[in-house]
């Protein structure tokens, strides 16, 4: 059975605050990355949501079976926030993973027409100075 946390809920209220809607994943990344000594896991702030006295400020949605939930205060109609690659950064937060995606005989071609073109353009400005 998980320890309920009673002060993991006002920082997670505090993030959705400030930034807006965010995955489950997101806010235990960044509630990581404040507070070292202690690590929640998405469980642990499914288990504290359900624990929390004011959980009825707090929406928990899942938009589809595959997808993670989402944490919004009720009424806030921003949309989903993504830390940047700056705040994962100074955070020390884990960038997500790289999809997989294969590269055809086609992208090799538009990508040697692109570095043509860029020659070009590096030619044209050369005659001209």
């Amino acid at each position: 059975m998980l320890n309920s946390d009673p002060t993991l809920m006002p920082h997670v209220v505090g993030l959705l605050r400030k930034h807006g809607p965010m995955t489950a994943t997101v806010i235990t990344q960044m509630v990581r990355a404040k507070r070292r000594s202690q690590y929640p896991s998405v469980r642990a702030l499914a288990f504290a949501w359900m624990k929390y006295p004011d959980v009825h400020r707090i929406e928990r949605s899942r938009p589809s079976e595959k997808m993670a939930y989402f944490y919004r205060l009720v009424g806030d109609e921003r949309p989903v926030f993504h830390p940047s690659y700056r705040l994962r950064k100074r955070l020390h937060m884990e960038s997500p993973r790289p999809r997989d995606i294969l590269i055809t005989g086609d992208d090799d071609a538009w990508m040697s027409e692109q570095a043509e073109r860029a020659r070009e353009r590096e030619r044209m400005r050369k005659q001209r100075a």
